[in-house]
């Protein structure tokens, strides 16, 4: 029979088995308290659902524009990148969703908050989104196609929050632009613009407006044209009160009160370090044009349309004196390079700004000629006119006129039926590539075109047309083939 026997445990043993007792209820404890506060981080600052499968490719890129077939609808604030439509703006939750099957490529969800804004940084496939939750309002960066949080900056809130007090940011109040040589991120506010590193989200700088002087869209709401200037964006046709371009923010901004004394400018700061480089006043823009002098000074603001992109070196400022008259400035020194003014030239009531963009360096919009309306393109720079196309019989143009890919987009209609024909024009030359009817009697417009057709194409992106859906709020995503 085996004798067992029990040797007594020194003291050493005894130590060392307590140790790693205890040890091990500290690292399940600390464990527990690292997955709880991960779980609690989570729900404080959202929760990311996906990515699921591999990213959708483009639908149609490089776009043959010979025919479009429907896509997909989407709410009216979708942004297209790649395969994926992007939605939630003025929700709680952002989505990418899969454009050929309907599915969601990844979620990301903040209860009791609002994206109030965003802009999407296309060629690093980036998506910059405003939230509004109290206070605890703040700025995002999503890494598109990864679905993935980059960076998040909460200090921002502080610069550009509602200083009524009512909740933080308001629905389209705070512009978010990204520019392309430095990969800043502009927050513009009321009072207040500061610059976000790219890569971190860090506060790089804040700038104060000068004494009296605030973002002319607060002062202005609906001033120019029938769509609201609250688009930051700049992703519709719609004005855009600043611009990202070569290392520098242009912002457009009125200052003083009371008739007669307001101002209204046009400020460069530098992307790197918010300094101000240059300011432009209404005045100096439209120096030397006849149509100024029938203006008088207190109407400035008033007078200062559209900032846009002219061609990637030059910016387009719209002056709202007579039909389009635009000052072309170089970004980097503020210098005037060009004045074009075309009294008269437009049809329509002046002010209607939202008939003229711009891209790779023209001018299109609606001019006449022989009593007509035609579709104008003009170099502003050089002064000149380039081409002129007359719609075909019984069609009349709409408003805005997209420019993409060296393609000019335009919809037309017939006054007595919901006939909608989409022409689409080679941007150099003038010639007509597509002439298609785009639906008929399907979308949620009025028998009379000319005055509810305002924004029916909302962009062309990647070869995309998206254009105003048959349900109010919606945009229909044709596929160019």
């Amino acid at each position: 029979m085996e004798e067992t026997t029990t040797e007594p445990v020194s003291a050493s043993r005894r130590l060392r088995t307590a140790l790693l007792i205890f040890g091990a209820v500290v690292v399940v404890v600390a464990v527990g308290v690292t997955v709880v506060g991960l779980v609690v981080g989570r729900n404080d600052e959202g929760r990311m659902v996906g990515p699921s499968g591999a990213f959708p490719a483009p639908l149609a890129v490089p776009a043959r524009p010979h025919a479009v077939r429907p896509a997909t609808t989407a709410p009216n604030d979708a942004l297209v990148y790649g395969g994926l439509y992007l939605a939630g703006l003025g929700t709680s939750e952002v989505r990418a969703v899969d454009i050929r099957t309907g599915r969601s490529y990844w979620r990301y969800d903040r209860p009791g908050s609002v994206a109030e804004s965003w802009t999407l940084d296309r060629a690093a496939g980036r998506l910059v989104t405003a939230w509004s939750n109290n206070d605890r309002d703040q700025v995002e960066m999503i890494d598109v196609r990864a679905g993935r949080i980059v960076w998040r900056q909460h200090s921002i809130a502080e610069l550009i929050k509602n200083p009524t007090g009512i909740g933080g940011f308001v629905h389209g109040s705070v512009g978010l632009f990204v520019d392309p040589e430095t990969k800043v991120t502009a927050v513009v506010g009321r009072w207040w613009t500061a610059g976000l590193d790219g890569g971190t989200g860090r506060l790089r700088w804040k700038h104060r407006f000068a004494s009296g002087c605030e973002a002319l869209n607060f002062r202005y709401p609906g001033n120019i044209g029938e769509v609201s200037p609250f688009d930051f964006a700049g992703e519709g046709p719609s004005d855009t009160y600043a611009q990202a371009l070569a290392g520098v923010f242009a912002i457009e901004e009125s200052c003083g009160s009371g008739v007669g004394n307001v101002v209204g400018n046009v400020v460069g700061y530098g992307a790197r370090t918010g300094a101000e480089r240059w300011k432009i006043s209404a005045t100096e823009a439209a120096g030397g044009m006849p149509s100024a002098l029938s203006r008088g000074s207190r109407l400035d603001p008033a007078a200062l349309g559209g900032l846009y992109d002219f061609d990637g070196r030059l910016l387009a400022l719209g002056l709202t004196l007579d039909g389009d008259d635009v000052t072309l400035i170089d970004p980097t020194s503020g210098h005037i390079v060009a004045r074009r003014n075309t009294l008269g030239r437009l049809p329509n009531t002046p002010g209607n700004w939202s008939e003229v963009t711009y891209g790779a360096g023209t001018q299109v919009g609606l001019c006449t000629a022989a009593r007509e309306q035609v579709l104008c393109a003009d170099d502003p720079k050089k002064g000149k006119a380039l081409w002129r196309r007359p719609m075909p019989a019984g069609l009349v143009p709409q408003r805005p006129v997209i420019i993409d890919q060296g393609r000019v987009y335009l919809l037309a209609a017939r006054h007595a039926s919901l006939d909608w024909q989409l022409i689409v024009t080679d941007l150099r030359t003038g010639k007509t590539i597509m002439h298609t009817p785009l639906y008929e009697g399907e979308a949620d417009l009025s028998p009379e075109p000319d005055e509810t057709a305002d924004g029916v194409i909302h962009t062309v992106t990647d070869g995309i047309i998206l254009t105003t859906g048959a349900i109010r709020g919606t945009v229909d995503l044709q596929v160019q083939q």
